[in-house]
């Protein structure tokens, strides 16, 4: 009977030292480079945005946790001072893609214009009104 207490004594440490251990390697985990990451889809504004209004599951399913690059036309630029979002489609109420660009993406989005056409990476992150985009750069 004593066998068995060290035995689960040293079972149950075990585990509490594989779950520590997991939960420190993923709280260290490096940050995803969008830059150096493969696109795994190309797509343009319209497209996406048609795409989920059509059949949201089966557009999670294909874009979700995916890295994208979005074509389209800026239809809004806001810059706040954590990072800078921009909005791309026809500005109209039917949803746009909004793109939270990385803080280091400030310089260029800065030179930008509504209406001009621009290429953006980065995670697509889900649908409620809008598709999101996040960890976003200007290509």
């Amino acid at each position: 009977m004593k066998s068995n207490k060290k035995t689960y004594l040293f079972i149950g440490l075990f585990l509490i030292f594989l779950g520590l251990s997991f939960g420190i390697f993923k709280y260290n985990k490096p940050h995803l480079n969008i830059a150096k990451s493969k696109t795994t889809v190309h797509i343009n504004d319209t497209s996406l945005v048609e795409a989920f209004h059509a059949n949201e599951t089966l557009a999670n399913a294909k874009y979700l946790d995916q890295i994208i690059e979005v074509k389209g036309r800026i239809s809004e630029i806001t810059k706040n001072h954590s990072s800078p979002i921009i909005s791309l489609g026809k500005g109209d109420l039917f949803g746009n893609v909004v793109c939270h660009l990385s803080p280091q993406e400030i310089l260029k989005v800065n030179q930008l214009e509504i209406g001009k056409t621009i290429i953006i990476k980065g995670i697509c992150t889900g649908f409620l009104m809008d598709v999101t985009i996040s960890n976003a750069i200007i290509q």
